[in-house]
């Protein structure tokens, strides 16, 4: 059986800020984070420190979880 490649972290919080249902209005509101900022990283044209990223998971009740022994994914 194939191993699955597991979805970066990137791709997680792209798929969630999707699923959320929230407009990327109201998240960038919500998360204290510029819109501009927010709609570039959702159409793949830029990424988010990782301050960006805590606020925006905040935003959406979210945790960011280290998992010791794991290697980080290229990009």
């Amino acid at each position: 059986m194939a191993k699955k490649k597991a979805c970066g972290l990137v791709e997680q919080l792209r798929t969630a800020i999707e699923e959320s249902g929230f407009t990327l209005t109201e998240l960038s509101q919500r998360a204290g984070v510029a819109l501009p900022l927010l709609t570039r990283f959702v159409r793949k044209e830029r990424g988010l420190t990782l301050k960006s990223a805590e606020k925006v998971c905040s935003a959406l009740r979210l945790g960011l979880v280290k998992v010791e022994g794991e290697e980080p994914e290229d990009s």
